[in-house]
């Protein structure tokens, strides 16, 4: 009986983690990608949905620094940079809501129009990012060519949100604009 339980425990666990690996570069983008809110821009940083500010950067432990090439072929795709650097003298940690450490996104004005979080399937489980005095952590993901063969060349912009809990908890972080060709 025992052995019958551990079997379907088993198979249940592995069932819930089924699609959480990274996407193939060849996977579209879901419908839901060209609803979802687009990101509020207030003097360069990003501002939380829920009204909360964000620490000025001379308050904040962790620094946020998004890189991007400046062009990206919409047939190649594109790859982001997300990197994080404690310049504090202590650790410094961080509630995490999910798997998905970050979510990007790319908006055309006030339109989002591809999101990290609608291509990726995530364990749903509260984790812990620490970094130690001085440690960096880079957090890469990647906008396919086929997400991008959609868009029309132009101008647009790069932006990222650390997943903490709560969602205001984590470091401001400048979006930064790529040309798409």
């Amino acid at each position: 009986m025992q052995a019958k339980l551990m079997a379907a425990t088993a198979a249940l666990l592995l069932t819930g983690l089924a699609g959480c690996a990274e996407s193939s570069a060849s996977a579209a983008p879901t419908a839901a990608a060209n609803t979802a809110p687009a990101p509020s821009v207030v003097g360069g940083q990003l501002k939380p949905a829920n009204g909360a500010v964000y620490r000025s950067s001379e308050e904040q432990a962790v620094q946020a620094t998004l890189e991007v090439a400046e062009r990206w072929s919409r047939s190649v795709g594109g790859e982001i940079a997300l990197v994080l650097t404690n310049t504090s003298s202590s650790s410094v940690q961080y509630t995490i809501a999910s798997g998905m450490l970050a979510d990007f996104m790319l908006s055309k004005g006030k339109e989002v129009v591809w999101r990290y979080s609608q291509e990726m399937m995530f364990t749903q489980a509260l984790g812990k990012l620490t970094l130690a005095p001085n440690e960096t952590r880079i957090v890469k993901a990647r906008v396919s060519g086929n997400a991008l063969s959609r868009l029309n060349p132009g101008r647009y912009t790069v932006s990222a949100m650390v997943n903490t809990h709560p969602k205001d908890a984590g470091p401001a972080i400048a979006p930064v604009m790529v040309n798409l060709d």
